[in-house]
């Protein structure tokens, strides 16, 4: 993850430089591929850091109302904080979608269930 100490801002010719980024934009982004110190930093070089990783363990935590309920399972995508995820849970083999929510962890909330009334 890129940090204020990471970016210096230097002025090169336009043919060397490419179109380049925001410094304020590029805070907290993450590299696609690694880069020398001095390389021209572009847009398509950053993505937004990656907290689950495809094929790591995370904590799926399943939420509804004021209860939780936690546990491991095995990320089948990648993603940013924010992304939607396929998890499957070790036990049960079971895969659901979630939202990652944090490093090493994925959110499902549980839709309330409508019951029958006679």
């Amino acid at each position: 993850v890129l940090r204020e100490a990471d970016l210096t801002l230097e002025r090169r010719a336009k043919a060397q430089a490419g179109e380049g980024v925001d410094l304020a934009a590029a805070r907290g982004m993450a590299l696609r591929r690694p880069m020398r110190e001095g390389q021209a930093l572009r847009a398509p070089d950053l993505i937004r850091p990656q907290h689950v990783e495809r094929g790591g363990f995370v904590t799926l935590v399943y939420g509804l109302g004021g209860m939780s309920l936690s546990l491991k399972a095995k990320a089948l995508q990648s993603g940013a904080q924010g992304d939607l995820v396929a998890v499957q849970n070790i036990q049960s083999k079971r895969t659901v979608t979630g939202v990652v929510t944090g490093p090493s962890e994925v959110t499902v909330s549980a839709a309330p269930t409508a019951v029958a009334r006679r």
